[in-house]
């Protein structure tokens, strides 16, 4: 199922097989039945969950159990074991699809908050001056051209961002983070703004550093998103500046 969803598989039969492919491996998901033969799907996952605390992991692997049984009967044991998600068999491709696609997008880091309501959140623009023109106290004249001049740097930003990140230095990836948000906070950008904020929280709590890399991948999701929408709505203008002035003609 999860091949014809265009995913790339690696099986594991045993527990003791997944344990040596997450040593030797970077995934972006687990998938593990609950009643598998010798070691069960709780103590996988809670073997996986000491591998990465071992290791000092950068990347926190989410982890999602299948199971037969009624969810509410083992979701406690699921979350003291280090496992995110339990979906109940049999699946259909369409939910277990959403369910991944869902993870691998990081718009969510447990299961009970794939059915959240969201639609406040999706009915903000990428881009609103109208916003940004609140934020400032200014027109929406001024706003476009906060906007033009966060677009100007954003491939250095982008750039800086991915460079402390790789590093793995908390305190490096923290300061490129709060400079973004600091610009940030003054430009209509609602949905850039609000994933550079949740990097920089997360960032700035011991508890929460295992899930840097989710808010990470999530404020680069919107910084890509917020470049095709200021593309798509402001080529003519952007093409303008791109022109050169005319001082003359030559022959």
């Amino acid at each position: 199922m999860l091949k014809d969803l265009s995913h790339q598989v690696d099986l594991a039969e045993t527990s003791e097989k997944a344990i040596k492919l997450f040593q030797k491996n970077k995934y972006d998901i687990v998938l593990t039945d609950i009643g598998l033969p010798g070691m069960d799907g709780y103590n996988l996952a809670k073997t996986l969950r000491q591998f990465e605390k071992k290791t000092n992991a950068f990347f926190y692997t989410p982890i999602i159990a299948l199971t037969a049984h009624a969810i509410h009967n083992i979701s406690r044991k699921a979350k003291a074991s280090g496992i995110d998600c339990i979906l109940n068999k049999p699946l259909s491709p369409e939910y277990v699809g959403s369910v991944i696609e869902k993870f691998l997008h990081k718009k969510v880091k447990h299961c009970h908050e794939i059915t959240l309501d969201t639609s406040e959140d999706s009915q903000k623009k990428v881009i609103d001056l109208e916003d940004g023109a609140k934020i400032l106290g200014k027109d929406k004249k001024t706003a476009k051209k906060f906007l033009f001049k966060l677009m100007a740097s954003l491939e250095e930003h982008r750039q800086k961002l991915n460079y402390a990140f790789r590093s793995g230095s908390f305190k490096k990836l923290a300061d490129v983070s709060h400079q973004l948000y600091g610009g940030l906070c003054y430009v209509g950008v609602p949905h850039v703004r609000k994933a550079a904020k949740e990097l920089e929280r997360s960032l700035l709590d011991d508890r929460t550093h295992h899930q840097v890399p989710i808010y990470y991948q999530e404020l680069m999701n919107q910084l890509n998103a917020l470049e095709k929408e200021f593309d798509t709505v402001y080529a003519d203008d952007s093409n303008k500046k791109k022109k050169p002035k005319k001082t003359g003609a030559f022959l």
